[in-house]
């Protein structure tokens, strides 16, 4: 099943499944909505390069956006901005690293809503790509929360290596077959749901199964369900960064699971520069207040496809 046809999009496919997709959950808890408050972990520093600069940190506050300032020697800027010898505005990460794959952005025609909607981008991918429950950062969490132990998610890659989540997995580039298989064990006795996402090299989040979920039951032999799902998918390097040369490019395959139907749509993110698609989920979920039921898990692999 193709995600998205499109030669400026990093494609995600799922080319096979055990066990068939469902709709979107019709009761249950919804995943709380990204705040943009919560953007402001990711502060901005701007050159003194920049002008009009004042402008530009104006239209950033009014967006709530994080602003490093001049003074803030004790911390680090998620994101600086810079202005390149081609009079082009360039921003590199934490570690001063250019970004790549973003919007030509030139001296004098680029607005500042337009930059902002490029940074609110960014500080939303890196909010998802951040995005973890307490209960998976460490082993001795882990072990000590029951629904973080119901169950198993792994990858494996053609070759048979097997790869846990935080470990790399590497790939090779093929537009004709599966590059690695998602393997997913239900070892508790109750259904638990399953969500993959996308995180793509054009900076864009999607859902592989369309925003919705597939249920894991439990192992019932007499019922003939083995507890298991796997979904054989293939990552390409996109058409736009062949052409420019690129032999490799980084997607992170987000996996969440949860102990109650919801939607993760508002995760969701077109490529940068894109529409970003209308979302449908507000009158179809609703609220739970019982927070005992909202038990979530969100692991990531990071995975590298290269061209031989």
């Amino acid at each position: 099943m193709v995600i998205r046809v499109s030669a400026l999009t990093s494609q995600l496919e799922q080319v096979d499944a055990s066990v068939p997709n469902t709709s979107h959950a019709e009761t249950g808890w919804l995943a709380r909505p990204l705040t943009r408050r919560s953007l402001q972990r990711f502060p901005i520093q701007v050159s003194p390069d920049i002008l009009p600069r004042e402008a530009w940190l104006t239209a950033m506050k009014e967006r709530s956006l994080g602003i490093h300032g001049d003074s803030d020697s004790g911390s680090t800027a998620s994101f600086r901005v810079e202005l390149n010898s081609n009079k082009e505005y360039e921003i590199q990460d934490e570690s001063g690293q250019k970004l790549t794959n973003l919007p030509l952005m030139l001296q004098g025609e680029t607005e500042a809503r337009y930059f902002c909607d490029v940074i609110e981008h960014l500080a939303r991918f890196a909010l998802v790509k951040q995005l973890t429950s307490p209960s998976m950062e460490e082993p001795e969490e882990r072990a000590a929360e029951p629904f973080a132990t119901s169950f198993s998610i792994q990858i494996a890659t053609r070759s048979g290596t097997i790869v846990d989540a935080g470990c790399p997995v590497q790939v090779d580039h093929s537009e004709k077959q599966w590059t690695f298989e998602l393997r997913v064990e239900n070892k508790g006795d109750k259904a638990l749901y399953l969500y993959v996402y996308d995180m793509g090299p054009l900076w864009q989040i999607e859902g592989i199964d369309f925003g919705t979920y597939q249920v894991v039951p439990p192992r019932d032999d007499d019922r003939g369900f083995s507890g298991t799902v796997k979904k054989k998918l293939k990552t390409i390097i996109p058409a736009v960064m062949l052409a420019e040369g690129h032999r490799q490019c980084r997607d992170i395959i987000k996996v969440f699971v949860t102990s109650q139907p919801t939607s993760f749509d508002i995760l969701e993110l077109p490529r940068i520069g894109g529409v970003a698609p209308e979302k449908k989920t507000s009158s179809r979920i609703s609220w739970v207040d019982d927070d005992s039921l909202a038990q979530w898990a969100a692991l990531s692999f990071p995975t590298y496809t290269s061209l031989k």
